[in-house]
């Protein structure tokens, strides 16, 4: 079954990778909206930042049951020493099995054109190989998830744009986007710092932080 925005609702047990950004949130409604079955939550947290990111998954899936009125969810919560892209792919793996799930979503998306990333205050390098993989026009994330069929990534071809896009279609710009922090460098839940390229690209997407 696909919504009307084109994301497959798969048969079967289901897990999302959750963090509280913009791009999992908006998943984390249309699931919510959608599926009857327990959906199955995995949120990372780095040592020194779990003060700042367990509030706002937390945050956000209230926001997200009260919307859609389905609290038919269990939060894995995952408390690790350093968050890197290799070691959430391996922990998710093997949580697919552990639970039994179809399919694991991921919400990442497209980076912005290059254009438009050389004009940001903050670049970001190229020799970082999970960087490069990012920005490829293509914006698979071939990389850590391969053609592994358990993982899908609805939005991997969606730029911040168009999840804004999206979440005016589902009119959730004013109430569960503010909610949502993309930015890595700050030391509250609720703050942007502004400068960083997460916190550019979110701007650059939705015109606004907040």
């Amino acid at each position: 079954m696909k919504t009307s925005h084109g994301i497959e609702i798969h048969p079967g047990q289901l897990g999302l990778s959750f963090s509280g950004g913009a791009d999992s949130a908006v998943l984390l409604y249309i699931l919510l909206s959608t599926v009857t079955d327990t959906l199955h939550l995995y949120s990372f947290y780095a040592e020194k930042k779990a003060h700042i990111a367990e509030p706002i998954t937390d945050r956000v899936l209230k926001k997200c049951i009260e919307l859609t009125s389905n609290s038919n969810v269990v939060h894995h919560k995952e408390y690790i020493k350093e968050q890197t892209p290799m070691l959430v792919h391996t922990l998710l793996q093997s949580y697919i099995k552990r639970d039994s799930l179809s399919k694991m979503y991921n919400g990442i998306s497209k980076f912005p054109p290059d254009t438009v990333i050389d004009q940001f205050k903050e670049q970001i390098k190229f020799d970082d190989p999970y960087v490069y993989q990012r920005r490829k026009a293509s914006a698979v994330y071939d990389l850590y998830f391969g053609e592994n069929l358990s993982f899908y990534r609805p939005l991997a071809n969606m730029d911040k744009k168009d999840v804004a896009d999206l979440y005016r279609q589902l009119d959730l710009e004013s109430n569960l986007f503010p909610l949502t922090r993309s930015c890595e460098t700050v030391s509250s839940p609720d703050q942007h710092c502004g400068q960083c390229f997460w916190c550019e690209e979110r701007h650059w997407g939705f015109g606004h932080l907040e």
